[in-house]
């Protein structure tokens, strides 16, 4: 039982990275390249040190911002990041999520895990995880 849980926790939070990450490719993406794009195109790549962030004791500085940003090598690696770090966090909450579940079924009356109710319970947690705090 345990591991078939554990089984089903995985394989629905790597759908719903897919599902995720596919979102973010259309949605996001081209405006993170825009923003990169304009963002690199407007300032020089020179280091700039601020007179207030040099230690009077040692006077070096403590540290220093650089106007480039380092975007990633190629979009197929930020597909890839992207796709790896929301996997990661649909585990998680899969993982939650069936042990909300699984603590249900136990101590419920009617005791009944189905398709219908892992849907809801699916857009319960995304209202509450995604819609509420935006």
């Amino acid at each position: 039982m345990p591991r078939q849980l554990l089984f089903q926790a995985l394989l629905a939070g790597f759908l719903a990275s897919l599902l995720l990450t596919v979102i973010q490719a259309i949605e996001l993406i081209p405006l993170l390249h825009n923003t990169e794009t304009h963002s690199l195109s407007s300032t020089g790549s020179s280091i700039k040190i601020d007179a207030t962030s040099i230690d009077t004791h040692n006077r070096q500085p403590q540290h220093l911002h650089t106007s480039q940003a380092s975007p990633p090598a190629s979009p197929r690696q930020r597909q890839l990041f992207t796709l790896l770090s929301n996997t990661m966090i649909s585990w998680g909450y899969a993982l939650i999520f069936c042990a909300a579940m699984a603590l249900h079924n136990l101590h419920s009356r009617r005791p009944c895990v189905s398709i219908t109710s892992g849907l809801l319970w699916g857009l319960a947690g995304y209202a509450a995880f995604y819609v509420a705090p935006t």
